[in-house]
């Protein structure tokens, strides 16, 4: 049995490494991120429309939107370690005559997860799923994939606890086919207002120095980093900066063996996040694309370029729902 005065304390320190930063809930996120118990479902839809650009070298016009929506349901509401199911979702809507890529890419996946005990001291969790990436809903045999994480994690003080994993993901950008093993070791300087996870394939950083200001920073090895710091102008009205990378990987009959086509973009940004009330909040940001490009290949590790974009501004929209 897990103990529910144990279990948020150690779950609470490394879910540093997932504050408004690494979204994804398929994945280890779905046990590691913090969750208020008594919360059932907390959910978030993020909408983004870039302005008009050129292909380089061609010239030709392309215009993209990306949709995107992560979610997470816990089954036993007042229970800290509830089995839970997460959701991701991720869509590309393509507006070019370019002739090599789909007018549609989606990653869709979905799992559940659960703590299923401890043993002197340490605590067992574990999350199993799929999903499907592609530019044909549910019709590419290839597309679909598999994803499970199983975590052991111990608090050793009050200020330093770690969380030993292995996770599979068919679609991970960086060997996709192999089981990687991980580890975190977050710690807390509460005098200074420093928390930090130091491991891999993540590490984090979060500094408060007052009710006003906040600084956060993720990196995940291969494929995304995110540095954002907010200040509170107001009650429940904070204005913050954020820059961005994604890399995402789809699975495409085209390009034949088995290749996949990415999509790597980097974005900075600046905008509002207003919370009228405590179940939802609303934010707008503008910012700039850059660094944005189309490969193909199996793994990041050796990607060919299929076409790179010129750099152009984009507005993003977001409501999080959390009941």
């Amino acid at each position: 049995m897990i103990r529910n005065r144990t279990l948020p304390l150690i779950v609470a320190a490394v879910g540093l490494l997932y504050p408004a930063i690494l979204m994804a809930q398929s994945g280890p996120a779905l046990l590691l991120k913090p969750w208020p118990k008594e919360q059932v479902l907390n959910a978030s839809t993020d909408v983004l429309f870039f302005g008009a650009t050129d292909v380089e070298r061609t010239g030709e016009d392309f215009r993209l939107s990306i949709y995107e929506s992560t979610g997470r349901v816990r089954i036993l509401p007042g229970n800290v370690a509830s089995p839970r199911i997460g959701y991701d979702f991720y869509h590309l809507h393509i507006d070019t005559d370019h002739d090599l890529l789909p007018r549609h890419l989606s990653d869709q996946s979905l799992a559940a997860g659960a703590f299923v005990g401890q043993f002197d001291g340490w605590f067992v969790g574990f999350t199993a799923g799929g999903g499907y990436a592609g530019d044909t809903p549910f019709s590419d045999g290839q597309a679909w994939y598999a994803k499970s994480t199983l975590i052991v994690g111990k608090e050793f003080h009050p200020n330093s606890q770690l969380i030993i994993g292995l996770d599979y993901d068919g679609n991970r950008t960086f060997l996709p086919d192999v089981p990687l093993p991980g580890f975190a070791y977050a710690f807390k300087l509460p005098e200074r207002n420093f928390q930090f996870v130091v491991g891999a394939p993540v590490n984090a950083l979060i500094w408060q120095p007052n009710d006003k200001f906040k600084a956060e920073f993720a990196y995940t090895i291969s494929d995304r980093l995110d540095a954002r710091v907010g200040y509170q102008i107001v009650k429940d009205l904070n204005a913050f900066v954020r820059l961005e990378t994604r890399n995402t990987a789809f699975h495409l009959d085209e390009l034949g063996g088995n290749d996949r086509l990415f999509f790597e973009q980097r974005r900075a940004e600046g905008g509002l996040l207003w919370t009228p009330r405590p179940f939802v909040s609303l934010l707008a940001a503008g910012g700039w694309a850059f660094n944005q490009k189309f490969r193909t290949g199996w793994d990041s590790r050796d990607l060919e370029t299929l076409l790179k974009l010129d750099d152009g501004p984009y507005v993003r929209f977001a409501v999080e729902l959390q009941f």
